[in-house]
């Protein structure tokens, strides 16, 4: 895209609220001036309406993290004169009135004046290399939740049959999905040609999935290297309850270790901190907060699982903790604490 070689006299502060089809578009400047317009989701259309409206201006953009993706972020700070910045929808003050009466022009209005007043800051917003390290990682959660739905329709059809597995070939359930419990399946004989035919399809749904499953592992395992993140991957799967999946689902997520100037910014970005609400004399705590990365949530939590059964001290500190608290809860601290060995094992790497 072409840069603009104007004189530039002075800011102007546009608020995006972006949507398939259109945007709403708010341009506000210190003088007061303020105009809203729509226009078709093309950067090139949005920069020229803009210089219509204001030649030889600088803009600083704004729009709400989604289903966009960064790619409207990333063309529009290849203009000169052109800042673009990717908020958390969160970050951006709603009234009650305005949840139950959603309004676009009104959205994008929030956004223009909370950037002019300098209370939002930008979310980190990844090279596209880094995205496209991501995507694959939320490929493999997203294939994964599929295989676990082929694996309960399989399930589901055998009980709508009272078909039992062999308990002396398969005595508990950890043995079910083996390579030995697909051949059953495939083997398997209901006499009815129709039955047969849905059993075989659902099986083999299941062994496609696996099968997908394994070769997405393959190449994160291949893009790890060759974004030479080996040296962290290792550190991490070092750590007990972290294995190929949370090792990768860590880097893809977090990126720059650095940007977390402490380990409580680290800990409320994965969602391991309480909701308060405090009012007067009275505090309120919570469950652990609902603005959180659920994808690191997640996979803090099962490592923590993992993690009390083979770390003699994590064992201790969750057993100890479960004599003045609920599992749930004492399961979220030690989850901090494999949170804050993460931390550090990433930052010693950057030393």
């Amino acid at each position: 895209m072409e840069k603009s070689q104007n004189n530039f006299i002075a800011t102007a502060f546009v608020g995006i609220d972006v949507h398939d089809k259109s945007w709403k578009v708010c341009l506000l400047s210190n003088a007061g001036y303020r105009k809203e317009f729509s226009c078709e989701p093309e950067t090139g259309i949005l920069l020229k309406t803009l210089r219509n409206f204001l030649p030889n201006f600088n803009f600083e953009c704004a729009y709400e993290a989604g289903f966009s993706g960064f790619w409207l972020h990333d063309e529009l700070n290849e203009i000169e004169g052109v800042n673009c910045i990717v908020v958390h929808p969160a970050d951006i003050p709603t009234t009650d009135k305005e949840k139950a009466q959603k309004e676009d022009r009104r959205d994008a209005r929030k956004i223009a004046q909370q950037l002019k007043a300098e209370a939002i800051k930008g979310i980190y917003v990844p090279t596209k290399s880094e995205v496209g390290l991501r995507e694959i990682q939320r490929l493999q959660f997203t294939i994964t939740k599929d295989l676990t739905a082929s694996k309960n329709r399989v399930k589901s059809f055998l009980k709508r049959y009272n078909i039992k597995p062999p308990k002396e070939q398969f005595p508990t359930a950890k043995t079910h999905w083996s390579a030995k419990f697909m051949k059953w399946l495939k083997e398997l004989d209901l006499n009815d040609r129709f039955l047969n035919f849905t059993l075989q399809n659902l099986t083999d749904c299941v062994v496609q999935l696996r099968y997908r499953k394994a070769q997405i592992l393959k190449e994160l395992r291949i893009m790890i290297q060759e974004s030479k993140k080996e040296k962290e991957y290792n550190k991490l799967t070092n750590i007990k309850g972290i294995g190929i999946v949370g090792a990768t689902t860590i880097l893809t997520e977090i990126v720059d270790i650095k940007r977390f100037n402490s380990y409580e910014s680290f800990h409320s970005f994965i969602g391991l901190v309480p909701s308060t609400a405090n009012s007067a004399n009275t505090e309120k705590i919570r469950g652990v907060t609902p603005r959180a990365n659920r994808r690191l949530r997640n996979i803090f939590i099962e490592a923590s699982w993992v993690a009390i059964k083979y770390d003699t001290d994590l064992h201790h500190y969750y057993h100890e903790l479960k004599q003045r608290m609920k599992a749930n809860k004492a399961i979220i601290r030690v989850a901090k604490k494999i949170a804050t060995k993460v931390r550090y094992n990433l930052l010693e790497l950057q030393l």
